[in-house]
């Protein structure tokens, strides 16, 4: 599936961008390997203690570039590395540039017909195909990814069925293969009751979901507040669009990155649950990461 939120035709991002200087000059840990790992081992503390679940946590990196990046080029570039992701690049506060290429749709309404794809558990995708067909075979039986999992599937069907007159589920996860992730993905297609709320006010129905904040929502907002190091600002919030009838998209601001001139902040996450691993969660943050930093660095 194409998507694409940034305002330029289709074939216009598809050119070859071979002439473009996407050269990062330095990086700059914005979360140490150690304070996140940190982070990871309370977050696994509080589930013995309190009635957390799932707690999502992540870092933040800061590239520098050669030279001032224009934000449309640097879209081009993204889609053409990630041809199936929801591309972005909007303009926010400051002069900033949101620009990503996420794979999750939270919500899609098209006249009554409503679908949501939410993913939670990822692994590595490489360049090894035989790897990666492992990788994703033990990322469908691994009871932890599923147990993460499970979490998001129950709390979107328990937020989007009020809406709904009928609305079915994937029997089992499935994956979902981006340019650098493998993830365990769900599918729900819906039809709307008579009435029911626009694109916008669906998604926000549900988000934050659990694949990007934990859950209970509030005593894992908490924790993240607490615990991480930085702001968010954008990542892991909403993009998309809605037409005066209500139909729209909203995806998941995740493989995202925040652009001034030369210099662009990335953001990756985890899902920590009982049985996970810091080192692990570490790494999977830093696979994530390669979506923008390995399209670019690669020139």
């Amino acid at each position: 599936m194409y998507n694409s939120y940034v305002k330029e035709p289709r074939d216009a991002f598809i050119e070859q961008v071979t002439s473009d200087n996407f050269a990062i000059k330095n990086k700059t840990r914005i979360t140490s390997e150690t304070h996140f790992k940190k982070s990871v081992s309370s977050a696994l503390s509080a589930f013995d203690h309190l009635t957390i679940e799932k707690i999502v946590l992540s870092q933040s990196l800061e590239v520098e570039f050669e030279h001032p990046q224009p934000p449309l080029r640097m879209a081009r570039h993204l889609m053409n590395k990630n041809p199936h992701a929801y591309t972005f690049a909007i303009p926010v506060a400051n002069g900033h540039v949101l620009l990503g290429a996420s794979p999750e749709l939270l919500l899609s309404r098209q006249g009554n017909q409503v679908v949501s794809n939410p993913l939670a558990g990822s692994a590595r995708r490489t360049n090894d195909e035989q790897l990666n067909s492992k990788n994703a075979e033990n990322l469908q039986q691994s009871s932890k990814d599923n147990y993460e999992h499970r979490f998001v599937v129950d709390n979107i069907a328990r937020n989007l069925a009020p809406h709904c007159c009928h609305l079915s589920i994937s029997e089992q996860p499935h994956i979902l293969e981006t340019s650098s992730m493998l993830h365990l993905s769900s599918i729900f297609t819906g039809q709307l009751r008579q009435g029911a709320a626009d694109a916008l006010n669906l998604a926000l129905d549900l988000h934050p979901t659990p694949a990007v904040c934990g859950t209970p929502t509030d005593l894992a907002k908490n924790f993240i507040i607490e615990n991480e190091n930085y702001d968010r600002h954008y990542y892991t919030g909403l993009v998309g669009w809605m037409d005066s009838k209500g139909n729209g998209e909203w995806v998941v601001t995740i493989r995202c990155g925040l652009l001034f001139d030369n210099r662009m902040t990335l953001y990756a996450g985890a899902g920590i649950v009982k049985g996970s691993d810091a080192d692990a969660e570490w790494h999977e943050t830093e696979s994530k990461l390669q979506t923008i930093l390995g399209a670019f660095s690669a020139n």
